[in-house]
């Protein structure tokens, strides 16, 4: 048996995030992101005979990000890395939060000029495979095997991940089950 852990961390400043299209101009933003991620990787390896084994794997993840100072690519090619953007401050940026769009007003005129889907994040998921192994002739062998594989994404930047890889166990999933059977023929 083995349980191995990762946690990790990472802020990017040039994070991109949207394309918005505006009378004859297309318009880029980039924001800092503030990422964070866990996962557990349990494997289980166990012989219950000497012609018969059970092999389990599972791996719940949890990744989380946060956005801010979300800005307009202005001069892309600028020598200096603080004139490549233009901030949008609150007189451009309307962002509620939640499931609600986040609008641009790209000429200060009061009115939406493009809207992008709200980037803060919270992904969860969990992978399992399940083998049952049965060697019920010398060199033939039954394969019974169970993947499982469960997501679900949510437009919060938070993570807690304690209650996190709780939430891999609720999500929507799909399973798959197979058999395999291998005959040894003797010549």
């Amino acid at each position: 048996m083995s349980l191995e852990g990762r946690v990790q961390r990472e802020t990017d400043d040039r994070q991109f995030v949207a394309t918005g299209e505006f009378p004859d101009s297309i318009y880029r933003v980039f924001g800092r992101v503030d990422r964070r991620e866990a996962s557990l990787t349990l494997r289980v390896d166990m012989a219950l005979t000497p012609r018969m084994s059970v092999e389990l794997y599972a791996q719940p993840f949890v990744s989380a990000g946060r956005y801010s100072a979300l800005r307009l690519v202005a001069d892309p090619k600028a020598p200096a890395y603080a004139k490549r953007f233009e901030p949008l401050e609150a007189d451009r940026l309307s962002w509620p939060g939640g499931d609600n769009p986040v609008t641009v007003d790209v000429d200060r005129d009061g009115t939406s000029d493009f809207q992008f889907s709200e980037p803060d994040f919270r992904l969860v998921s969990l992978r399992t495979n399940s083998v049952l192994r049965w060697e019920f002739l010398p060199g033939s062998t039954l394969f019974l095997v169970w993947q499982q594989s469960r997501e679900d994404r949510a437009s919060i930047g938070t993570v807690d991940f304690g209650r996190g890889f709780l939430d891999t166990f609720t999500a929507q999933g799909t399973n798959v089950f197979a058999v395999k059977v291998a005959y040894w023929v003797g010549l």
